[in-house]
């Protein structure tokens, strides 16, 4: 049976996903050379940083229809791409980075760019078809590293006087793999894959904002090496076992400055100003979100915030979100955080409230003795008081850490919403 087009928008809404149907058929489809319409090989690939003399991998899973970044448990969904001639540009998603790569025998060869860094934002990364280990271990492992470890970051002032950045580290180890996390009193480094080889551990991770490299030598007494945060960081670490170690509680780091009640102006997305103390919101818990769409554990946090907010809503649950970015241009702030809360579908209120800069945070949200981390949480009740600031957020990688906040927050949010 002959199907009729019955108008002109019919036509192109036809024409628009036969197209859509083409693309998502050819692109993906195993062939080197471009020229055909082929592109990138289903299957298997290795991403790999150039980090110095380091070189910092990641793997990839590619699919008909998007590229998944494997980090650990973690897959991270990429859909979005742009083909050239011989070329692939891939944006990440949230953040305002991406790769450019020219296919070459079958690889990948290019550069990630960090739009949000003003230096040190060029990385050369090249990408091999096939390969699905991330570290290729020598020999056996002579460690099994499962378990809590008590960790330093080590660094100097101006001084030289050496200062230690305390640090906890959970891993979980089978034969060679290693998968866990590193939590600090204000965040953590999300999802780390790695080996331990013979007694080295490496580990890595890429979330399309930020690469970590790990890397140690273990002995009896612990580990000690090097830590690597794109090529604009490196420092020392070291570790121990230490199963009963605690980081500082994440409730007792920040405070409501004395007598100085919430208060705060900020334009929206709109580019209206919002105001807070605000009629809409008497009566309404409120949470209270210092975020910015450039920081992973802010996105780990406005995920479970965006659910929460669906949840429990109709009970007088609001979210509010002050966004604090890596630029003063109002627009590309806005074009920022607009990309995040709908690729998460939040449908709380987002503000812009200013740059990512944690002292000049702090002078514009006077009612905080300080803001030290983003995220940082502040919990408002019904009348419009301040019960609880949590600073920092620990994500899914952390495991019982996150469950743990998950059920003690939502205990709390629950009674707040019954008083």
């Amino acid at each position: 049976m002959i199907q009729i087009i019955k108008s002109k928008a019919e036509l192109l809404n036809n024409l628009k996903t036969l197209a859509v149907f083409i693309l998502a058929s050819f692109i993906f489809m195993g062939c080197n050379d471009s020229k055909e319409g082929k592109f990138l090989k289903t299957g298997n690939w290795k991403l790999v940083f150039s980090i110095g003399a380091e070189e910092l991998p990641v793997l990839l899973s590619v699919t008909d229809t998007a590229i998944y970044i494997i980090n650990g448990l973690e897959k991270i969904k990429v859909d979005e791409f742009e083909f050239l001639e011989d070329s692939i540009i891939i944006k990440l998603p949230v953040y305002d980075t991406e790769i450019r790569a020219k296919l070459e025998n079958g690889n990948l060869y290019g550069n990630w760019y960090n739009y949000t860094r003003s230096s040190f934002g060029i990385i050369p990364v090249t990408a091999f078809y096939g390969l699905d280990k991330r570290f290729i271990a020598v020999q056996e492992p002579l460690f099994d590293i499962s378990g809590k470890w008590e960790i330093d970051f080590i660094s100097q002032d101006d001084s030289g006087n050496v200062k230690l950045r305390k640090a906890l580290g959970v891993f979980s180890q089978e034969g060679a793999k290693v998968t866990g996390s590193i939590l600090t009193p204000t965040g953590d480094y999300r999802f780390l894959e790695g080996i331990v080889d013979g007694k080295e551990v490496k580990l890595s991770s890429f979330n399309g904002a930020s690469v970590y490299l790990f890397t140690a030598n273990i002995s009896e007494d612990g580990f000690q090496g090097m830590y690597y945060s794109g090529i604009h960081h490196q420092q020392q670490w070291q570790g121990k076992r230490n199963e009963q170690f605690k980081l500082p509680d994440s409730d007792t780091l920040t405070r409501q400055a004395i007598d100085i009640p919430v208060a705060f102006s900020f334009p929206g997305l709109d580019g209206e100003l919002f105001q807070y103390p605000n009629p809409e919101y008497n009566g309404k818990v409120v949470i209270l979100q210092l975020m910015g769409s450039w920081c992973p554990n802010c996105l780990d946090e406005s995920l479970l915030f965006s659910q929460w907010h669906k949840k429990y809503k109709s009970d007088g649950l609001e979210v509010i979100a002050l966004a604090f970015e890596n630029t003063d241009d109002f627009q590309k702030s806005k074009q920022s955080v607009e990309r995040l809360k709908n690729r998460i579908e939040a449908n709380y209120t987002f503000l812009i409230a200013g740059k990512s800069d944690k002292q000049q945070a702090s002078e514009m949200l006077p009612f905080l003795d300080k803001v030290m981390a983003f995220p940082t949480t502040v919990f408002i009740d019904k009348q419009g008081k301040v019960r609880k600031i949590h600073t920092g957020f620990s994500g899914p990688a952390t495991g019982a850490a996150y469950e743990e906040f998950v059920t003690e927050t939502i205990g709390f949010l629950e009674g707040l919403l019954k008083e």
